[in-house]
Order: C-alpha cells, then structure tokens, then sequence
C-alpha cells in the first residue's frame, strides 16, 4: 500500500482543523446545546478512527495496565478541554477562539521550559514574543479589542509535561498494535 505524503496528511489537517473551529460555532449558535455536542463530535471521531484503523490493518486494544492513563487523559481531553472550547465558542467568535488556541504551541512550550522538560534557546524566547505581540495585535483590531471573555478556551489539548506517561502509554499501545 502506498503512504500518502506527510505534506498532504498535513494540508488534510490544517483544513479539517480550521474548519473546526466554524462548523462548531455555527452548532452551538443553531440549537446544539455546548454539553450535548462534545459527545456527538467525539463519537463520530471515535468511528472514524475506528474505521480508519481497521482499513490500516491495526488494532485498537488497549493493555489492562494502560486503562486508567487511558482514563484519566480522556477525562481530561474530553470534559476540560471539549466542554471549554465548545462553551467559547459559544461565547465569543470562532476566529478569537482559534486565535487562543494557536497560542497554545507557545504556552506548552513554556511549560515545558518551566517543567524541566525542555531548555528553549534565545531565539525561542524571541520567537515567543513576537507571538504574543502578534495575538495582542490581531486582538486590538478586532471589535471589542481584547477581552477576557475567551478565557475558557485557554484550557486547549494538556501539554505534553502532563501526558508523558499518557505518551509512553500511547507509544505502547501503538507499538503493540503494529506488531499484531
């Protein structure tokens, strides 16, 4: 089987990604309830994978030993994380909240800096404040200037100094799978 090339898996999911952000905020604002629609987002998520893995050829099993990381990350992947976003977008527009979350590369690597996990170099540091001068700018010239009003959308995918167990668990569990 012929893989498809890393450009295009990425242009697929800096689409369906974008696109995200408007097809959400246009659920909430037309009758989908923000606590109703998380779980039918994800359950259509979870047979596309599902699917996805099955016309791969790969096992979705998941080791007993591995369950409560399993857990504890969907907990906090799905009700922090999908129940915040979905209550921003509720909320304030879904360019703003897209904007926060493109933040959220900067702000894991911060974290991960402050962690010990990682030593960001200067220009690093430099690249991070010109992000920030970035948002503040996109924010200002937007109409309400800044606000805190997305601050429920901060709470974005946990970084990765908080899923490292949850990582090597993964890891596993898709070493295991390959293998199978």
């Amino acid at each position: 089987m012929r893989r498809a090339p890393a450009e295009g898996l990425l242009l697929v999911t800096v689409l369906l990604w974008s696109f995200n952000f408007t097809a959400l905020r246009f659920g909430v604002t037309h009758g989908f309830e923000p606590l109703a629609y998380a779980p039918v987002r994800w359950g259509l998520a979870g047979i596309a994978l599902a699917a996805l893995a099955r016309w791969q050829k790969h096992s979705l099993r998941v080791g007993r030993r591995d369950l409560a990381i399993l857990a504890a990350v969907s907990v906090v992947g799905i009700f922090v994380n999908q129940i915040s976003f979905v209550y921003a977008l509720r909320l304030v527009s879904a360019s703003t909240v897209a904007l926060v979350f493109g933040t959220l590369p900067i702000f894991i690597s911060l974290i991960s800096q402050l962690s010990g996990l990682e030593r960001l170099r200067p220009q690093h540091w430099v690249a991070t404040g010109i992000s920030f001068c970035g948002v503040g700018l996109v924010a200002l010239g937007a109409p309400g200037g800044l606000s805190a009003g997305a601050g429920g959308s901060v709470s974005g995918p946990p970084s990765p100094p908080s899923l490292s167990p949850a990582t090597r668990a993964t890891a596993r569990c898709s070493l295991a799978s390959s293998m199978s």
